[in-house]
């Protein structure tokens, strides 16, 4: 299996929970507890240019939410949002939550993934 990187939004999955952090995240930006979805999001949908970004990496991109991460990996006790490398043995965080709170915009974010040793 190839490395894989994840990306987890401190946000659970769901129609009613995109639509309540939606509105949070446009409403009250100050109290929203998800720097990445702030960061790689616009008012509805992911920014194009972070969409072209992560398809444009040699390796594996995929994006869960809170409660998928859980699901799939329960045995990593995670501090979201952050992103994890998985070599199909082990799985390890490589941005964390306090690196994501340090972001103030979507090119910070890109250097953060360009830095990334996979």
């Amino acid at each position: 299996m190839t490395k894989k990187l994840i990306f987890v939004y401190n946000a659970n999955s769901g129609a009613i929970s995109a639509l309540i952090d939606g509105l949070h995240k446009n409403f009250m930006p100050s109290t929203y507890q998800c720097q990445l979805c702030s960061l790689s999001y616009g008012r509805v949908s992911m920014k194009k240019e972070w969409k072209e970004f992560t398809k444009a990496l040699p390796y594996t991109v995929e994006f869960l939410h809170k409660d998928e991460f859980e699901r799939e990996h329960p045995d990593v006790k995670a501090t979201l949002p952050a992103a994890y490398v998985d070599d199909g043995e082990t799985v390890n965080e490589v941005i964390s939550k306090t690196q994501f709170s340090r972001m103030n915009d979507l090119d910070d974010l890109m250097k953060a993934v360009e830095k990334l040793e996979m």
